[in-house]
């Protein structure tokens, strides 16, 4: 009877044992997988600031009191003081792409960044020009995806995407001045992810993600290379 006993307490004991075990092996896997994940966002946190701290150390100012530089509101810019910067011609790319895309998203054009509506509303669903221009798959700067940088994070200004074909936007505005807005710069980024997604010899070469940074920010990159700007959203890995 004792040798029962025992051995139904030793039962006991080993269920209850199993037991334990198992809460504290869940406890530890959930510990583990939390710790995983703070190791892999202080990671992240390191590499952001180390890439953010570089670019400020070597973002060398040009000295040339442009308008960047004196923090001149966007709406008040003469962006031409900046046409020296960028290439006046661009070798010739052999890959077909689509100059149309259908918006992805409503996409807000404001007259300032603080008005509660805006001044005009490209609906999603709405078939715009990516490329306004013939000859070629070419960015204009200032227009479309390819904003100039706003000095706060969030905000680009442009000219609105076209709706319809234009060999070149001084033919569509000709001696009236050419409209610029604030925008989001979210909502840019949602259509250069469409345009990458509608073109699959985008895909060849680069990475999503690193193909919208590059639209969006080419124009932060050029200033900042000649020492004229850095913008906020360039600072962003």
């Amino acid at each position: 009877m004792k040798n029962e006993m025992l051995r139904e307490e030793d039962v006991v004991m080993k269920k209850e044992s199993r037991r334990i075990n198992k809460r504290v092996l869940m406890v530890g896997l959930l510990a583990a997988a939390v710790l995983g994940i703070g190791a892999g966002v202080l990671v992240k946190v390191c590499r952001d600031n180390a890439y953010r701290q570089q670019m400020l150390a070597n973002f060398k100012d040009n000295g040339k009191d442009e308008p960047y530089a004196n923090r001149v509101p966007l709406h008040e810019m003469d962006f031409s003081v900046y046409d020296k910067y960028f290439p006046q011609a661009t070798a010739p790319i052999l890959v077909k792409y689509e100059r149309k895309i259908t918006l992805p998203c409503d996409v807000e054009y404001y007259s300032a960044k603080e008005d509660s509506v805006p001044a005009v509303i490209l609906p999603k669903g709405t078939e715009v020009y990516i490329f306004p221009q013939d000859g070629g798959p070419f960015f204009i700067h200032g227009y479309g995806v390819r904003c100039w940088p706003d000095y706060e994070k969030g905000w680009r200004y442009g000219i609105p995407f076209l709706t319809f074909d234009a060999s070149r936007l001084e033919d569509v505005y000709q001696d009236e001045e050419i409209p610029m807005y604030y925008v989001k710069t979210r909502q840019l980024e949602k259509v250069a992810e469409k345009f990458y997604e509608n073109n699959p010899s985008a895909a060849v070469r680069i990475r999503k993600s690193e193909y919208v940074k590059r639209a969006i920010r080419s124009i932060d990159q050029f200033l900042y290379d000649n020492g004229a700007f850095l913008s906020e959203e360039l600072l962003e890995r």
